[in-house]
């Protein structure tokens, strides 16, 4: 990737970050004993999969274990060279191919323009129990990121 792209993104994230603590978060996860729900990604070690793909359709991020749930941290995405949609999806099967369901809408990702939305402490997309984590991109270009997730 080229600085030029590295430093576009981290602004990106930067910005993200500014306006998800800025902004009321509805949080995911456990109680604590107050009664408040706490979310998972402010309170678990993240961990983070690379998006370096240009196949057209659903890729596969991190696989499914059995009873467990994905929560969603963070996200970011750029393209180098052509528009295209990106949109986070999960299901089993071959690259989330049985029982395809979106977690987020597709989101029009100009060449050169990244989207992030930072974690902020915050959890910003759950996975029901026992489904993997996938891409899916509308055209065959390369599309570079990274997601931050819990895995519970």
């Amino acid at each position: 990737m080229n600085p030029v792209k590295a430093i576009q993104i981290l602004l990106a994230l930067l910005l993200a970050s500014v306006f998800v603590g800025a902004a009321t978060v509805a949080l995911v996860g456990q109680q604590s004993g107050q009664g408040e729900t706490i979310s998972r990604c402010g309170t678990a070690v993240t961990s983070s999969v690379v998006i370096d793909t240009a196949t057209s359709g659903n890729v596969q991020l991190v696989a499914l274990t059995t009873d467990q749930r994905f929560y969603v941290c963070g996200f970011g995405w750029e393209s180098d060279t052509a528009t295209t949609t990106v949109q986070l999806i999960y299901g089993t099967g071959t690259a989330c191919a049985t029982g395809e369901t979106d977690l987020t809408g597709p989101m029009t990702l100009l060449a050169s323009n990244p989207i992030a939305v930072a974690n902020g402490g915050a959890t910003q997309l759950v996975t029901p129990a026992s489904q993997a984590l996938c891409v899916e991109l509308g055209a065959a270009t390369q599309v570079n990121g990274w997601v931050t997730y819990v895995k519970y």
